[in-house]
């Protein structure tokens, strides 16, 4: 089984994400990226961190599930999961985008594939991507292009399309992690450990 957390930037999903792995035990498949790594990330654990020509030599070689490509202020960036990291034998979870959840319903099948969409509203959104962008000194450039560009990828019409499990992360992180225990428990897994606060919203 693979979990997939997908959401729009500073929505909170990789903070999500993390807690779910710690609490359930699921297995991280780690994506592979040609953006730069950022202050905290890890290469293998993060991402793994590879340069444009290997990105290029993995797809010739037909070792990717699925790639994307983003045009960026600072060139572009690219995404994508490798068919090595992916073992339906053992549950897992995986963070992504929209287009990234189709590719891995279509090569692994939606039996296998379980998507929660993680909504915040636009302003909490904003107010946290401001934030993180402070907080990192980020390009604010950067951060409003990804705040248009997700209001477009993960428009009401494109989540229509898939048979998908939203989840409010309006409030505190406790009440989300809650609603993601409901639907597990639904699906009658539980989870390895109890929910304990270690961090806060992402920001």
């Amino acid at each position: 089984m693979i979990i997939f957390f997908t959401g729009p930037s500073a929505s909170g999903k990789d903070c999500i994400y993390e807690l779910f792995s710690e609490k359930y035990g699921f297995d991280s498949v780690i994506l592979h990226t040609t953006r730069p790594q950022r202050d905290g990330e890890v290469d293998g654990i993060s991402y793994y961190f590879i340069t444009s020509e290997e990105m290029d030599e993995l797809e010739k070689n037909q070792q990717l599930i699925e790639r994307r490509d983003y045009q960026t202020v600072f060139g572009v960036w690219s995404y994508a999961t490798s068919s090595s990291v992916i073992d339906l034998s053992r549950n897992q979870v995986v963070v992504g985008s929209l287009e990234m959840l189709d590719s891995f319903i279509l090569y692994y099948g939606k039996e296998n594939v379980i998507p929660f969409f993680i909504y915040v509203d636009d302003m909490t959104r904003l107010e946290r991507a401001v934030a993180r962008a402070r907080k990192n000194m980020e390009n604010p450039n950067e951060v409003a292009r990804r705040f248009l560009s997700d209001s477009r990828d993960f428009s009401e019409e494109k989540l229509m399309q898939f048979d998908i499990i939203v989840i409010d992360n309006n409030g505190p992180i406790e009440n989300t992690m809650e609603q993601i225990d409901d639907y597990m428990e639904r699906l009658q897994i539980c989870s390895a450990k109890p929910f304990v606060k270690s961090k806060e919203p992402s920001l």
